[in-house]
């Protein structure tokens, strides 16, 4: 009985945890991003939505495109799924006297729970690519158009901030966050 309590802990309690934690962060992150934005929409500050959004973005992490992301996990897939492979064909090719064989089986199994993970990922790049194409399309083609220089919706503003009575993004998010209505 002791002896499978640390498979158990390696193969489902560890991966939970580790998801739970970067689940939590996430929704942390989000929910601060979240406060700023409903803060600076309740003071009344006029803000360009595209500006914000990069204001944000440049608060946290830096937001991947969708054709990134699965190219991300495709490279993990094909990485972990090697990985996996390679080291478990390796175990099976010791031989019996050098390793005990309690230890020859638990590393075999280690390594079928990489393959598998590896896998799942594959699959993910799969169903993603194939569900996600719409909106991998409508990326290339906003990217093509900013580089073009033709803009998304929207006006493009041009010119001082002041003068046209608008105040910078950032003078706009740190002003919502003030409860004494200084930053106005």
């Amino acid at each position: 009985m002791s002896g499978t309590i640390l498979p158990i802990f390696i193969c489902c309690v560890l991966p939970v945890s580790i998801v739970l934690i970067v689940f939590i962060f996430k929704n942390k992150a989000l929910a601060r991003k979240t406060d700023i934005l409903k803060l600076t929409i309740e003071k009344g500050a006029q803000v360009d939505p595209e500006s914000l959004m990069e204001a944000l973005a440049a608060t946290g992490h830096s937001r991947k495109s969708v054709r990134q992301q699965l190219l991300n996990r495709l490279t993990a897939g094909c990485v972990l799924l090697i990985v996996g492979l390679v080291a478990a064909i390796s175990v099976l090719c010791i031989p019996k006297e050098t390793i005990i064989p309690d230890a020859k089986a638990f590393f075999v199994s280690l390594m079928s729970v990489i393959c598998a993970i590896g896998v799942g990922f594959l699959v993910s790049f799969l169903v993603g690519k194939r569900m996600l194409k719409p909106e991998i399309e409508m990326e290339e083609q906003y990217v093509k158009h900013s580089v073009s220089g033709c803009h998304g919706a929207g006006p493009v503003r041009t010119g001082n901030a002041e003068a046209r009575g608008d105040a910078p993004v950032s003078a706009n998010v740190e002003s919502a966050g003030r409860s004494d209505g200084a930053g106005k």
